[in-house]
């Protein structure tokens, strides 16, 4: 059901606007929530700006993530998602009722151009989700290496950066355990304005994004473990 649904809203783009193509995806992305018994609990929604576009950064720990954030984020946004993954059965159609750009790891080339393009679509207004790790770590303590390439997407487009920290994510979705609910954290930051990192490089931006998110992911541990 769908499946068909969402084949005829991108049939008839036009017809439908970003919000109702968003609620579709949502209303999806929740049922695979339900059925894997996961929960996430959120925090920071203050901190997502209320007007124009923005980009978010966030740690990546596994397939639940994308899940997690079409679910709970309060307006539409898009994800940059790799393209392999993208084109599995009803991700496919997830991926195109958000607008999302897809990329290939293997085809360096394209990347730039893709870049381009989700800087302009958040310059326009649009909020969009980025995994600077590239790959999910699996992990609550040290994030992978951020790739650097994808912060140009805020230069160019000059918008506010928000850091999210996904927390216990990596449990969701991957456990022989059908019995129990997986409860998992979202965390979004305070964002960066294009004044704060405006004058620093790809590399220098990385590296602040990396240490807000790195911070904000010891926080929590150092409070699992007083508990």
């Amino acid at each position: 059901l769908f499946r068909s649904v969402a084949e005829k809203m991108l049939k008839n783009r036009d017809a439908y606007s970003d919000e109702d193509r968003f609620r579709l995806a949502q209303k999806f992305t929740n049922r695979v929530r339900v059925a894997s018994l996961s929960e996430t609990a959120v925090f920071g929604e203050e901190n997502i700006p209320k007007e124009g576009g923005y980009i978010m950064y966030s740690n990546h720990q596994g397939k639940y993530d994308g899940v997690c954030m079409c679910c709970y984020h309060p307006t539409p946004l898009s994800i940059l998602w790799d393209v392999q993954s993208s084109h599995q059965i009803v991700a496919k159609q997830v991926c195109a009722l958000l607008d999302c750009e897809r990329i290939d790891h293997t085809k360096p080339a394209e990347f730039m151009p893709i870049v381009k393009a989700i800087a302009e679509k958040a310059a326009n207004g649009r909020a969009y989700l980025i995994y600077p790790e590239g790959k999910t770590s699996g992990s609550n303590e040290q994030l992978l290496e951020f790739q650097t390439g994808c912060f140009m997407a805020s230069l160019l487009s000059k918008t506010p950066i928000v850091p999210v920290v996904l927390y216990d994510s990596h449990k969701a979705m991957n456990t022989s355990d059908i019995f129990h609910t997986v409860r998992t954290e979202l965390h979004y930051l305070k964002p960066i304005p294009y004044s704060e990192y405006g004058r620093m490089n790809r590399k220098k931006v990385a590296a602040l994004v990396q240490s807000r998110i790195q911070e904000k992911l010891d926080e929590i541990n150092r409070e699992k473990k007083i508990k």
